[in-house]
């Protein structure tokens, strides 16, 4: 131990290097850079810093933030706050609340997002799921759904029109939303893909996770 306050490293070539109530034990290799709270208690885990952080897998990694978890064999969690990457080499970079439990499943960034599938991927945005399928993706937006394998939806999006030359300048330019078959109005329809499908009716907007 470097230095610090109240820190534990019990493990053979653990290392805290400072900070308070942090701990490298159990595993060998284990170490925490600093912060507070943090816990690397598997071999080689890591944590960097930040507040109540916790590498519990074989080599899982956690850089900063609070309230992480990096649970998974090589698991990763890049930062941000409360997030989880449960799966073998699953990796969540940043954002709150998200969850990458599927094997190699990604989160980039957002707000409760989950790659459940393996080889799942969710780039970013607000309440998306990969799921029940191998390479399924959400590029962002809200409220999106992939949900079979290779299932892709790109996010939240709207139309341009093609102006004509009948149109007056500046007529025919502007954004519109793609008409829905199932009632939704305003905020603008989700998402869903189903495998090689797509559907424009998903859950409500702003729901929570289920």
């Amino acid at each position: 131990m470097a230095g610090g306050y109240d820190n534990t490293a019990s493990g053979d070539y653990a290392t805290v290097g400072g900070g308070r109530y942090n701990e490298a034990i159990t595993g060998n290799y284990a170490t925490v850079g600093g912060g507070y709270g943090n816990q690397a208690i598997t071999g080689s885990a890591t944590i960097a810093g930040g507040y109540n952080n916790t590498a519990s897998g074989q080599y899982a990694a956690v850089g900063g933030g609070s309230d992480q978890i990096a649970s998974g064999s090589r698991a990763t969690v890049g930062g941000g706050g409360t997030n989880t990457a449960a799966g073998d080499y699953a990796t969540v970079g940043g954002g709150s609340d998200q969850i990458a439990s599927g094997s190699r499943a990604t989160v980039g960034g957002g707000d409760s997002n989950v790659a459940a599938g393996d080889y799942a991927t969710v780039g970013g945005g607000r309440y998306n799921e990969a799921i029940t399928g191998t390479n399924a993706t959400v590029g962002g937006g809200r409220s999106n759904e992939a949900s079979g394998d290779y299932a892709t939806v790109a996010g939240d999006t709207t139309t341009r029109p093609a102006a004509t030359a009948a149109s007056p300048p500046g007529i025919g330019l502007g954004p519109t939303r793609p008409a829905a078959s199932c009632g939704a109005t305003t905020p603008p329809p989700t998402s869903r893909a189903s495998g090689p499908t797509s559907s424009a009716c998903g859950r409500a907007a702003g729901s929570a996770l289920t």
